[in-house]
C-alpha cells in the first residue's frame, strides 16, 4: 500500500468485489476519508471522459472501492495512485504487470505490428521487442525514399561562406572565420531523433540476428542526431504525414510501454485502458499473426435484413439493417465468425453465454451465411498458476438448426514471456481451425 514519503498506491482488480481501502489510504496520506473518496470519484470522471465511458468506472461506497471496465495505473492525486489489474490477469500472477503492458502496446499499435509481412516471418523465439523492431524497420524502409526533413537554423564559424554573414565581418574577417547563420533542410530534427533513440533502445532487447542487422542499418541512416530532450507525441509536418505512425510507435517505445516494464515510466500522467477494447485488439493481432491479414476480415458489416420506418410523411421507408461481427475468418471449411466478449466475474467458478449474446451470434451467422460462431472470453484469473498461454477451453456449445455457437475462454497469463505471443497466436489459431473444419454438430 505505501510508496513512502507520504505517498500511497492501492492495488485493485477489475470486477472484483468492493475493496475496503479508503480508511487505510486516508491514514497513510493523513487526510480525511472523504477527501480520498472525492479524489477517486473525480479521477473516475476524468477516465470516463477520456475513454468515452457511459458512467464512472470507479464505484465508491462508504469504505469500499470497486472498478469496472478499465485497468492500468492512474495517478489519482499528488500523493495517491491506483493500480488496477485486469480480471484476466489478477494479482496472484507475479508477472501480471509485464503481461498487461505488453498487451497495452499491442492494443495501441496492433495494426502496425500484425501485418501479413511480419506474421509470415515470426519465429519461435518471438517477443514484443523483436516484433516492434521489425515494425520500425519495415515502416522506415517503406518511407525512406521520402525522408523526414525539417528546416532548422544553426550558427557556424567558417571561412567558407555558406550562410548569412554580418557586413562588418566581411571587411574585417575574424581570426577563426565568419560567424554565419545557416538555415538547413535536413534529417536532423526531433522526429528522427526519437526514432533513432527508439532503435537504440530496442537493439539490446532484440536477439534475432537479422533484425539486429536491420536496426543497425536504420541507425546508420538516421545518425547523427541530438538525444531527445522531451519524449512526447508530436504532430509530424503535413508534408511528411506518412511518418506519423512510426514516430508515435518510437515515442511509446521510449516511454517503456510494453517493451520492458518499468513502473517509473508509466506513473505520470497515468496509463489506463478500456479493457474490453484491449481484449478485442489482442484477439485481432493474434489471429492475424496466426493466419495472415488476408484471411482475417475485421468488423466487416453485413446486411441482416430490411428495416421499415414510418416517416413524417406517413409513408413507410425501407432501410438496411446491418450487423458487424468482430472477425470473419476464412480458414477452411465454411469459415467461422469470431466475436470477442468480456463477461465473467472474479469469483465465479463457471462462465455462461447470455441470451443477448446468443441472439447476437445467431444474427451474425444468418447475415454472414456462416454455420459456426465462436464467442471468445478472456479466462478469468481464478488460480495463481495459469494454464499454458493461449489455452482455449470450450465451456458451452449451443446448436440452433444448422448453426452452432461455441463459447470458449482463453488463457492470457504468460503472454509477455519470450515466445509468448507466438504461442498465444498459434494455440488460438489451431483451436479456431479445428472448430471451423469439424463436422457439423447435430442437435
Amino acid at each position: 500500500m505505501k510508496l513512502g514519503r507520504g505517498k500511497a498506491r492501492a492495488t485493485l482488480i477489475e470486477y472484483e468485489s468492493p475493496s475496503p481501502v479508503l480508511q487505510e489510504l486516508a491514514e497513510t496520506l493523513q487526510i480525511e476519508r472523504a477527501g480520498v473518496r472525492d479524489q477517486i470519484v473525480l479521477a473516475g470522471e476524468r477516465v470516463a471522459r477520456t475513454l468515452s465511458l457511459s458512467e464512472n468506472p470507479f464505484g465508491v461506497t462508504h469504505n469500499d472501492v470497486r472498478v469496472v471496465d478499465v485497468a492500468g495505473l492512474l495517478r489519482v492525486g499528488p500523493r495517491l495512485e491506483l493500480e488496477i489489474a485486469p480480471k484476466f490477469l489478477g494479482t496472484q500472477w507475479k508477472y501480471w504487470r509485464e503481461d498487461f503492458f505488453f498487451i497495452a502496446m499491442l492494443s495501441r499499435h496492433g495494426r502496425l505490428l500484425a501485418n501479413e509481412r511480419l506474421g509470415s516471418t515470426t519465429g519461435e523465439r518471438e517477443d514484443l521487442a523483436t516484433l516492434v523492431a521489425r515494425a520500425i524497420v519495415s515502416m522506415f524502409w517503406d518511407n525512406h525514399r521520402r525522408p523526414l526533413r525539417t528546416y532548422r537554423q544553426e550558427h557556424i564559424v567558417d571561412f567558407v561562406v555558406d550562410g548569412d554573414v554580418e557586413p562588418e565581418d566581411i571587411v574585417c574577417p575574424p581570426a577563426d572565420g565568419y560567424a554565419q547563420r545557416l538555415v538547413s533542410y535536413d534529417r536532423r530534427n526531433v522526429f528522427n531523433s526519437a526514432i533513432l533513440a527508439a532503435v537504440q533502445a530496442l537493439f539490446p532487447e532484440v536477439r534475432e540476428p537479422q533484425t539486429r542487422r536491420q536496426l543497425g542499418r536504420v541507425a546508420g541512416v538516421l545518425a547523427p542526431q541530438r538525444p531527445p530532450r522531451r519524449i512526447h507525441h508530436r504532430n509530424v509536418p503535413s508534408r511528411s504525414r506518412r511518418w506519423q505512425s512510426l514516430h508515435d510507435l518510437a515515442v511509446d517505445v521510449l516511454r517503456g510501454f510494453g517493451v520492458t516494464y518499468e513502473s517509473a515510466s508509466i506513473m505520470a500522467p497515468g496509463f489506463v485502458l478500456d479493457t474490453w477494447r484491449v481484449w478485442e485488439d489482442l484477439l485481432t493481432v493474434a489471429l492475424r499473426l496466426s493466419w495472415g491479414s488476408g484471411k482475417v476480415n475485421v468488423q466487416r458489416s453485413v446486411a441482416l435484413g430490411t428495416r421499415m420506418v414510418l416517416g413524417a410523411d406517413g409513408k413507410a421507408h425501407s432501410r438496411t439493417a446491418w450487423v458487424t461481427p468482430d472477425l470473419d475468418l476464412s480458414c477452411g471449411g465454411d469459415g467461422v465468425l469470431i466475436d470477442s466478449k468480456y463477461k465473467g466475474r472474479i469469483g465465479e467458478s463457471k462462465n455462461r453465454v447470455s441470451e443477448a449474446d446468443l441472439y447476437e451470434a445467431l444474427a451474425f451467422a444468418s447475415a454472414s451465411k456462416r454455420k459456426r460462431v465462436i464467442l471468445l472470453y478472456p479466462a478469468v484469473a481464478r488460480t495463481p498458476s495459469p494454464q499454458p498461454v493461449g489455452t482455449t477451453t470450450i465451456f458451452e456449445r449451443i446448436v440452433v438448426g444448422d448453426t452452432a455457437v461455441f463459447a470458449g475462454e482463453v488463457e492470457v497469463r504468460g503472454i509477455s514471456k519470450a515466445g509468448g505471443l507466438r504461442r498465444f497466436a498459434d494455440t488460438i489459431g489451431k483451436a479456431m481451425t479445428f472448430l471451423a473444419e469439424a463436422e457439423s454438430p447435430r442437435q
